[in-house]
């Protein structure tokens, strides 16, 4: 029999955020994943919504499946940002688990 490992495996994390208004607030998150005793690991956030349309809705749809949770970062001015109200639609869509962290 094989003996269990005492770590165990780190969720991988896409965080969504506001561009705009919330990028301080993801980088101290990714900051935090980066440190020994984490129990996450951001594999993924949003990308700026400035990409040709088609191309960013691809793009954001395979980070959010290789995520295990998704993660949005909600400010005062989130709700009008449309990159996150999609990417927390194609979350719903893929069944991922959504996190809010409230500022």
């Amino acid at each position: 029999m094989r003996a269990r490992s005492t770590m165990t495996r780190r969720r991988k994390l896409f965080v969504s955020f506001d561009y705009a208004n919330d990028r301080s607030r993801k980088d101290f998150f990714a900051t935090q994943s980066r440190q020994p005793d984490a129990t996450f690991t951001l594999s993924d956030w949003s990308l700026p919504f400035e990409e040709p349309l088609k191309e960013w809705v691809e793009n954001t749809y395979q980070r959010i499946n290789r995520a295990d949770a998704v993660v949005v970062m909600v400010g005062h001015n989130t709700i009008r940002a449309p990159g996150v109200q999609r990417e927390v639609h194609m979350a719903k869509l893929l069944g991922k688990d959504i996190y809010q962290l409230l500022d």
